[in-house]
């Protein structure tokens, strides 16, 4: 199913929504561009996001790859 920018945006704001609310002093992001297990591509939008909460004790870990 395709999705214009504007229903990424809303999934995208949904999501940080859930994750950590507007409490954006108390989370810490960060992001490496490196394919560091074998699971990525090796191509230029390997991503990986760790987001940590400090208030909930929560980790998140998003990764993202595709081919091309």
């Amino acid at each position: 199913m395709d999705r214009d920018a504007s229903e990424a945006k809303k999934l995208g704001q949904m999501i940080c929504d859930y994750m950590f609310q507007d409490r954006f002093s108390e989370v810490k992001v960060f992001k490496s561009g490196q394919a560091w297990a074998n699971w990525f591509y090796g191509v230029a939008w390997d991503c990986t996001w760790i987001i940590f909460d400090e208030t909930e004790q929560k980790l998140w870990v998003i990764c993202i790859t595709d081919t091309d």
